[in-house]
């Protein structure tokens, strides 16, 4: 998709959320994740080949739904990817980072928001689930998001908060 096209696609999925699920604002029970948020490697566990990806998300956020526009590059080149959630705990369809087709339910768990990712198994084995977890630090200006697949250690991405 063109750049241009891409933009006015996600000014577009702005406004649905804004009309679909009302601009009610957030609850004083959960925290907003609102803003641009850069990827902090040095201070992220287990990323791997990630810590060479320059990773912004743009997020915007009302009480029944949050989308995050994820603007990333990587050795030069640029990608764009958008996911919706539902805050209400209704499925959404997204694309997982590699493409595949997937499922995600979103819901609270006190302060912190959890998402469940259930993705397509490889060569029609099991489907792959993925936990999220995203909070925000006291001062606010610092994302965490904690990514868990079965046993092994999770990524944890610490975003700054620039906007």
């Amino acid at each position: 998709m063109a750049r241009k096209d891409f933009r006015m696609w996600w000014a577009g999925l702005v406004v649905m959320l804004a009309v679909g699920f009302g601009m009610r604002g957030e609850t004083a029970t959960h925290p907003s994740f609102s803003g641009t948020w850069e990827l902090a490697p040095a201070r992220s566990t287990n990323l791997g080949m990630m810590s060479a990806v320059k990773l912004t998300l743009v997020i915007v956020q009302t009480s029944n739904a949050l989308a995050i526009k994820e603007t990333s590059v990587f050795q030069g080149k640029a990608s764009d990817r958008v996911v919706g959630y539902d805050l209400t705990g209704r499925p959404v369809a997204n694309r997982a980072p590699l493409g595949g087709a997937s499922e995600t339910v979103a819901h609270w768990e006190d302060d912190k928001l959890v998402v469940t990712w259930k993705t397509e198994g490889i060569a029609g084995g099991p489907p792959i689930v993925r936990t999220e977890t995203r909070s925000l630090e006291p001062d606010g200006r610092t994302m965490n998001v904690e990514m868990s697949l079965g046993e092994g250690p999770s990524v944890i991405m610490v975003f700054e908060r620039k906007k």
